[in-house]
């Protein structure tokens, strides 16, 4: 691909599964093992074989996404104290709470995200500053569901806001534990919304189904699509990044061949009990 073309991948692919996963898909860059875990590890190939690029350039210099070893987009936050706030609480689950480096970073962002959308509807960063005074209490509360109000818009699932809510009312109780604050205006914001934790699982297609899609293609292409994900139960990423090496036909047991790691969760090797004509 050109750099046109993975750029496109990244804003209609990737930065979508980066959203509905809590990172702020205008900022955040991708790491080299998200981008593995899931699907994208040719990538990093692409870019370096084609481009002469590492993923971290294409996605700041290319892309247009901040540098995650820059301070500058963590919170871009003018009130020392709210910032101050952050900074201990994250240090504190990195060291007491004994958290992984990728759950805290994950705090970083969701808080940073809370941070932003609270400077874009009431004007101000200074977060702290309300929570030292319980006249303010009601307007602070008010203030916060407003920005949960956002997400609830914007956010895609309800398990996706409730994350939100979780990182940012542990966030309020741990700065009123510390005495910055007299109240956390989240205590109670769950009451407010009817977010459920659970979702209902993804229905498979059924056989009916699936030969409906199959006797609606036109061409080799979108036949083996149908085959390769319907029935051998690939993953998208798995079938785009699909090589003639891997088929193996001259055998009595016709199968794909994946190497060792290539599948987070699945054999090594695939059967095709059909579809070696489409092949």
């Amino acid at each position: 691909m050109s750099l046109d073309e993975l750029i496109d991948v990244y804003w209609q692919d990737i930065a979508p599964k980066r959203y509905r996963g809590g990172f702020d898909e205008d900022r955040d860059v991708p790491t080299y093992d998200w981008l593995t875990e899931h699907g994208y590890s040719g990538i990093a190939y692409a870019l370096r074989e084609h481009h002469d690029l590492t993923p971290k350039q294409f996605f700041v210099d290319v892309v247009g996404l901040e540098d995650e070893g820059s301070d500058e987009w963590e919170w871009d936050v003018n009130h020392e104290p709210t910032v101050n706030a952050l900074e201990v609480y994250l240090n504190s689950i990195r060291t007491r709470g004994g958290r992984a480096e990728s759950t805290v970073e994950t705090h970083r962002t969701r808080l940073a995200k809370w941070v932003r959308t609270y400077r874009e509807l009431h004007a101000s960063d200074a977060l702290i500053e309300p929570l030292s005074e319980l006249d303010q209490q009601p307007r602070e509360i008010e203030r916060c569901l407003a920005v949960l109000d956002v997400f609830d818009e914007e956010l895609s699932t309800d398990r996706s806001k409730l994350e939100y809510l979780h990182v940012a009312r542990a966030w309020y109780a741990f700065v009123k534990r510390r005495k910055y604050a007299k109240y956390n205006p989240l205590s109670e914001a769950g009451e407010e919304f009817g977010w459920e934790a659970t979702e209902p699982d993804p229905q498979a297609l059924s056989a009916s189904q699936v030969r409906r899609i199959y006797g609606e293609v036109d061409s080799p292409e979108a036949e083996l699509l149908v085959v390769a994900l319907a029935g051998w139960g690939l993953r998208p990423s798995e079938v785009a990044a699909l090589h003639v090496d891997q088929v193996v036909l001259n055998a009595e047991d016709p199968h794909l061949s994946f190497g060792d790691g290539e599948r987070k969760n699945g054999p090594g090797e695939v059967t095709l009990l059909y579809g070696v004509d489409v092949v």
